[in-house]
C-alpha cells in the first residue's frame, strides 16, 4: 500500500517534467521558439465552437487534410480564415471547388525588412504590417492589395465568409508581434476563435495537448 503514494508522486513528477520539456516542433502550439505558435494561442482564446475558424496548413498531413470540414463551417455561417503552404492550399481550394488560388511567385517591393527581399513591409490603414514570403491571391474580393497584387482576399461561400491570407508566417512567434501584425490578426480573429493547425504533429505534441487540458 505504501507504494501507491510513491508511484503517484513519481507519475505526477514525470508528467510535470514532460510538460516543461521545450517543444521544438515547427508550427506547434507548444513551441515557444521563433517557429512555434505559442504566442498566437496566448493572444487568441481557442474554443471549440466559435463563429470564427482559423485554419493554418503547414504540412501535408493527409489524415488531417482529409478530415477538414471547410464547407461545413461555411454552411453554418462561420467565418473561415485560412493561410498556409500555397501549394497545399491550392489543392484544398480545388478539392472544395472554391474559386480562389495562389500564384507561385513571391510578392516583393523596394521596402525590405532587414534587407530580406522576401519579407514584405507595407502600410494598411493605420498599421504597418510585415508579411514574410507572401504569394499573390487570385480570386475573391480583395481586402488588402499591394502594387496590384492581392495579399488578403474575401469570398462569400454559402452562408459564411472565407478570408484568405497570403502569408501564414505572420502567425508564428517570430513575426506575430512584429510591427502591427498582432493588432491586424486580432481585428480578424477577435478574442475567441477555433484554431486548427495542420502540421507535422508528433506523439510528443499529442501528450502535451492532453496534459495541457488536465
Amino acid at each position: 500500500m505504501k507504494l501507491v503514494p510513491l508511484i503517484l508522486i513519481i507519475l505526477i513528477l514525470s508528467v510535470s517534467i514532460l510538460y516543461l520539456v521545450p517543444d521544438n516542433n515547427q508550427f506547434s502550439p507548444y513551441n515557444k521558439g521563433p517557429l512555434g505558435l505559442s504566442i498566437l494561442f496566448s493572444i487568441v482564446h481557442n474554443i471549440s465552437n466559435s463563429n470564427t475558424v482559423l485554419l493554418l496548413v503547414f504540412y501535408p498531413n493527409l489524415k488531417q487534410l482529409s478530415s477538414l470540414n471547410i464547407l461545413g463551417f461555411l454552411e453554418e455561417g462561420k467565418t473561415v480564415v485560412i493561410a498556409g503552404n500555397y501549394t497545399l492550399l491550392n489543392t484544398v481550394f480545388k478539392k472544395f471547388n472554391l474559386p480562389i488560388i495562389f500564384g507561385n511567385i513571391i510578392i516583393t517591393s523596394n521596402t525590405h525588412y532587414y534587407m530580406d527581399t522576401d519579407y514584405l513591409l507595407f502600410s494598411y490603414k493605420n498599421w504597418t504590417l510585415l508579411f514574410p514570403y507572401p504569394h499573390p491571391i487570385i480570386g475573391g474580393n480583395p481586402m488588402i492589395k499591394f502594387s496590384n497584387q492581392v495579399l488578403v482576399s474575401c469570398l462569400k461561400v454559402s452562408n459564411g465568409k472565407l478570408i484568405v491570407i497570403s502569408s501564414p508566417y505572420i502567425f508564428i512567434n517570430k513575426f506575430i508581434t512584429a510591427f502591427d501584425n498582432e493588432e491586424f490578426i486580432a481585428s480578424i480573429l477577435g478574442d475567441n476563435s477555433t484554431i486548427i493547425i495542420v502540421y507535422h504533429n508528433t506523439e510528443f505534441d499529442y501528450v502535451k495537448g492532453i496534459i495541457s487540458k488536465l
